[in-house]
């Protein structure tokens, strides 16, 4: 499958990346990729969470390209979405033991805590009763995350969600499907009403806001999409969700080399294209863009984020906000 540059969403793309992709060979511009298989690593894995939970036997991919995100019912939630235990977790002869790592990130490992649920184990101690407190509140509003079980000194014990992450799935033949996928996630989430007394670090706004909603923290179930690491859940615009997204999908984690780094934001395009051009007809983009510079000024204060990432962010946001004046 070839998918070539010249729409309007990608034209876009391609004026607020920090620095146009150029081929390995130096040759000019990548305009399209012909291997429908490519992975579209985003190398985005250090900045979030990497704790998906994962199962056994052959990867688990989404449903045709017509599917749509299912935004589970109460009752769903308890059903569908039920905990997934894989006969060889840890290889073809091999069982998960209660206590065992299956998953590591920047700050918590995830350990299994029994059947069909995992512990989240902080390894720097800090409160998580408020995320543990929205990720109650959005399940029962019919939003697909995972059910939180009890609150423990150790971390929080939860549903155990099996599947790969959205980024695990970024190749040239599924980007447009999981970025629409993702766009339909933003905005079933700004529908929901907001639970009292959350932070607004971006300021007011009407929208229950997740903070860091990228591909990242979207595990691939069978029963379909499960949005993870509720650490950041605040109030406020509801395009601050989008303008992270777009400014980690554009700028976070990018590799030392060339080629690598090449390869990369061919991918980094076609996923912030596909993103955006979904993101549009749902209300999202226009509510998005005025929002990158608060989204920046918060990374700013991440300690994850190194100095050349911020950099690429504020020429991103630059470059916007001049598309965007030229467009009015």
């Amino acid at each position: 499958m070839v998918f070539e540059t010249a729409t309007p969403m990608l034209e876009l793309a391609e004026h607020v990346f920090a620095k146009p992709p150029f081929s390995a060979s130096g040759g000019g511009p990548i305009t399209h990729v012909d291997d429908g298989q490519a992975v579209l690593k985003l190398g985005m894995d250090h900045h979030h969470h990497h704790h998906r939970q994962q199962g056994g036997g052959d990867a688990l991919t989404p449903g045709p390209s017509s599917q749509r995100t299912h935004i589970f019912t109460r009752a769903e939630t308890a059903t569908k979405l039920a905990p997934v235990i894989p006969a060889d977790a840890v290889g073809k002869n091999a069982l998960m033991a209660e206590g065992d790592v299956i998953g590591r990130g920047r700050d918590a490992e995830i350990l299994d805590a029994g059947p069909g649920l995992v512990l989240r184990k902080l390894l720097k101690p800090r409160p998580s009763g408020q995320e543990a407190e929205v990720m109650r509140w959005v399940v029962n509003h019919g939003y697909p995350a995972p059910r939180v079980v009890e609150e423990t000194e150790e971390g929080m014990v939860m549903q155990r969600v099996d599947g790969p992450t959205m980024l695990d799935r970024l190749s040239a033949r599924d980007v447009r499907r999981n970025m629409r996928t993702l766009a339909e996630l933003h905005a079933q989430l700004h529908a929901l009403p907001v639970l009292p007394g959350l932070p607004t670090p971006y300021g007011d706004g009407p929208a229950l806001l997740h903070g860091d909603l990228h591909p990242g923290n979207v595990i691939l179930s069978e029963d379909g999409p499960v949005v993870i690491d509720w650490t950041n859940a605040c109030a406020g615009p509801a395009g601050a969700d989008l303008a992270t997204a777009w400014l980690l999908i554009a700028c976070a984690g990018l590799p030392e080399t060339r080629t690598r780094r090449t390869l990369q934001q061919v991918g980094r395009r076609m996923a912030l294209a596909a993103l955006l051009s979904a993101a549009k007809p749902l209300g999202e983009l226009d509510l998005a863009q005025p929002q990158l510079a608060a989204v920046l000024t918060q990374r700013q204060h991440d300690p994850n984020m190194s100095p050349e990432e911020l950099a690429r962010m504020a020429r991103v946001v630059r470059r916007a906000g001049r598309v965007e004046m030229q467009r009015r």
